[in-house]
């Protein structure tokens, strides 16, 4: 998953520096595919992540 991450976001970062000499559209393209991309990594995220009660770090103390 890290792998595809970062290459994902290489490519559209690629993407933006190229395209944005060529076309203001086509930036706001790369731009709107960017934040999907974002937006899915940080579902992604939410749905790997422990819920509040599993996670040990939010835990004051042993006890639940």
């Amino acid at each position: 998953i890290l792998a595809i991450g970062y290459l994902s976001s290489s490519l559209l970062h690629a993407l933006w520096n190229a395209i944005g000499v060529l076309s203001f559209f086509l930036l706001a393209v790369i731009g709107v595919l960017s934040y999907a991309f974002l937006g899915a990594a940080i579902l992604k995220a939410r749905e790997l992540s422990p819920t509040r009660s599993q996670n040990f770090a939010t835990r004051v103390s042993r006890i639940p």
